[in-house]
């Protein structure tokens, strides 16, 4: 994953009028036109970086150092908005990622693992951890805004879902997309972080502003749902 990730910032790069860099999923959708989207991210000039220390974190591993020190480990959302210097630093990294693929490696996990043993926990994810880890080493935090502009519903902790993958945050079908659930994504200004156990107001230099710009998961048929109801999505939802 992270491979490919490099490998399209890399050829979005040849570029030199692209500004900004988007990561998503193939289950996201847009909850604002582009006009909205792209005035928003050109707007601020930091990345977009869902980035935290976990105090709970169990996957730093101390064969990295000195490469990647405790202490500048991160973790948080793999989905992203770069401005286009650290871009360029992702491509150019030759210290950090090595490190990465030889010590931070996803784990097929069994099925139930999670209620067998908890050696699950000690599982590297790297899409997970790689971005944040690699600005705090370039000393580049003070750059980004600090979480994720792609909006995840997660099951409470002891509803949580687990597959032979990991967890995973609830898709929305069909039945679940409607006008009111993304209009409830849209009016969220507050994030809390739990495993940071901080809460912050979204706002970009002052200014107040919704959280989120996409939303995960949807499937194609709740898609094509919100295509069906294109011109009461963009009257009821869209800002203009």
């Amino acid at each position: 994953m992270l491979q490919a990730e490099r490998l399209l910032l890399q050829e979005a790069l040849r570029d030199p009028l692209n500004q900004r860099f988007i990561l998503l999923s193939d289950s996201c959708i847009p909850l604002y036109n582009f006009r909205y989207i792209y005035d928003y991210v050109m707007f601020c000039q930091k990345s977009f970086v869902d980035s935290f220390k976990d105090a709970h974190d169990v996957r730093y591993n101390h064969k990295m150092a000195p490469a990647i020190w405790k202490e500048k480990w991160r973790k948080g959302s793999q989905w992203f908005v770069l401005i286009r210097k650290h871009a360029v630093a992702v491509v150019k990294d030759s210290t950090v990622f090595p490190v990465f693929q030889r010590y931070c490696k996803r784990i097929a996990l069994p099925e139930f693992a999670a209620s067998a043993n908890n050696n699950w926990n000690s599982n590297c994810i790297p899409d997970e951890h790689y971005l944040q880890t690699l600005l705090a080493m370039r000393n580049l935090e003070k750059e980004i805004e600090p979480r994720g502009v792609t909006y995840s519903q997660w099951k409470s902790a002891h509803q949580h879902t687990m597959d032979r993958r990991g967890w995973h945050p609830i898709t929305f079908d069909a039945a679940k997309t409607t006008l009111e659930a993304i209009k409830g994504i849209q009016g969220i200004n507050e994030i809390h972080f739990v495993a940071a156990s901080r809460r912050e107001r979204c706002g970009i230099d002052g200014k107040a502003l919704p959280c989120y710009l996409f939303a995960r998961k949807f499937t194609r048929g709740a898609g094509a749902r919100l295509l069906e109801q294109a011109p009461e999505y963009e009257k009821r939802v869209l800002p203009y």
